[in-house]
């Protein structure tokens, strides 16, 4: 009898525990957070219907509701504004996967001027488009793309004025995060920096990544987080190098460094953070020296990260320093070279951050991202940045192996000589540090005073984490 309280007692303690507000419940957590978003939505329409289905984030950010079996129709200048749509009311559904939430809870919960049966969506739309007015639909979803195909067709389209994207307002809106948006994200990116707390304690030579990566992602859903914002990158000595290494599958080896980029998703929102530390507690000369480099990379582009300065001009700053680095040890013959520049940039080092791990938002006058060439341009300065934007920062330097040897391929436009010159110079030097990668990456909210870096309570100078690998930790949840 006394042990059965006691496992009683027990389980009553874990119950608690895993129960996160605002996690396993379906109401949304704060409806007029939600409320307020759909009516400045419905002021930047034209006349016309916005629809959408549950399965996109656009959905879960007008509505809290985070299921896919949804739909709505926003019409504005109507009596009934804001109309749901949930599957109907099913008790054998309700056997297989626990308590559905119906029409009635749309209204109830969410605040909906009315609620039908998913089912009635299609008929409801058809009924309610007016000719000479304006489709808005979520056209970056497949299932809005079937559904426009299919009305298409049928000519349901024809008569209309326009049929137009709808992320067009919405990112603009999703840009600028709230107070609400940014208190999801802190919890995720806490939740994110115990999980390389964990990752710390254990890492030692003989490990598997998997090993790490579980461990991760077990801290991840101990504290809340259902699941990772995206694939979890644990890479280890040269699979460090590679940018988006996923298999996770090697042992790691005395002397190597282990990079990983990972990120919590709480309630939607997702973390991105990196680090990389040495799997035997302590850096090697040489991977100090460049870890130093990031480090400071880090450091003075965040300082660019400020309202009225552009987005590209943090990649600009750190970039500078890296290159600068990299020319005093050796591999870098002249800091001014725009392709020796580009072979050492691989990426743009800042991207929006929130409900995606690559959140939605305009970078700019061409609105690539990714582009190169406009990555070693320092005359491209990107969006602006305003108070409530949450941008990544994550410089790196990645000494792939064997890399001299394609600089032909790299690079086909640069003179042959030039590439041979550059090759022969610097090769002592890169063979001192090929295969090393090294990346850091924080999450910084811009503030109308300047920044505040989200992830900053998370270690990352050599000092702190040379302290904190094999140290024992124990791991509190959040919620204790």
């Amino acid at each position: 009898m006394q042990f059965y309280k006691m496992f009683l007692s027990a389980l009553i303690v874990l119950i608690a525990e895993m129960v996160v507000p605002g996690l396993l419940s379906a109401q949304p957590d704060s409806p007029e957070v939600y409320r307020l978003r759909r009516e400045k939505l419905l002021s930047r329409m034209d006349t016309g219907m916005a629809i959408f289905k549950g399965s996109s984030d656009n959905f879960y950010y007008l509505t809290g509701y985070r299921r896919p079996d949804a739909a709505m129709a926003l019409m504005t200048g109507q009596r009934h504004e804001f109309n749901m749509f949930l599957p109907a009311a099913s008790p054998l559904g309700d056997v297989y996967t626990g308590h559905q939430y119906g029409p009635e809870d749309a209204v109830r919960l969410y605040g909906a001027d009315t609620a039908y049966t998913l089912s009635a969506f299609d008929a409801f739309v058809h009924r309610h488009l007016q000719k000479d007015g304006v489709l808005y639909a979520d056209m970056g979803e497949r299932d809005m793309q079937e559904l426009l195909s299919q009305m298409m067709r049928q000519g349901r389209l024809n008569g209309l004025q326009a049929v137009r994207n709808i992320s067009q307002l919405i990112d603009g809106m999703r840009l600028i995060k709230d107070g609400h948006e940014v208190q999801k994200l802190q919890k995720a990116i806490d939740i994110t920096g115990l999980s390389f707390q964990k990752a710390m304690a254990i890492t030692q030579p003989g490990l598997y990544e998997y090993e790490v990566e579980a461990a991760v992602e077990y801290v991840f859903r101990k504290n809340g987080a259902r699941q990772p914002g995206f694939e979890s990158i644990v890479a280890s000595g040269s699979n460090a190098t590679i940018l988006h290494y996923h298999h996770n599958n090697e042992r790691m080896h005395k002397g190597e460094l282990l990079l990983m980029d990972i990120g919590a998703e709480y309630e939607r929102y997702t973390a991105d953070i990196t680090r990389t530390i040495p799997v035997s507690g302590t850096f090697s000369r040489e991977q100090a020296q460049l870890y130093r480099l990031v480090h400071e990379a880090l450091r003075k582009g965040t300082q660019e990260m400020v309202p009225g300065k552009g987005i590209y001009e943090a990649h600009h700053r750190a970039t500078d320093i890296i290159i600068r680095g990299l020319y005093q040890l050796g591999l870098v013959t002249d800091t001014s070279s725009p392709w020796q520049r580009k072979f050492y940039t691989l990426y743009p080092i800042g991207h929006w951050l929130g409900l995606d791990v690559h959140d939605v938002g305009y970078y700019g006058e061409n609105n690539i991202h990714d582009n190169r060439g406009e990555m070693v341009n320092k005359n491209v300065l990107g969006t602006v940045l305003r108070p409530g934007m949450v941008v990544t920062i994550e410089p790196g330097i990645y000494m792939r192996e064997n890399v001299l040897d394609k600089l032909q391929y790299l690079f086909p436009e640069v003179p042959q000589a030039e590439l041979n010159a550059f090759a022969e110079t610097v090769k002592p030097a890169y063979k001192r540090y090929a295969g090393i990668g090294i990346r850091i990456e924080d999450d910084v909210l811009i503030t109308s005073g300047g920044n505040e870096v989200l992830s900053g309570e998370i270690p990352k100078s050599i000092e702190a984490i040379e302290q904190g690998i094999g140290e024992v930790h124990d791991q509190p949840s959040l919620f204790h």
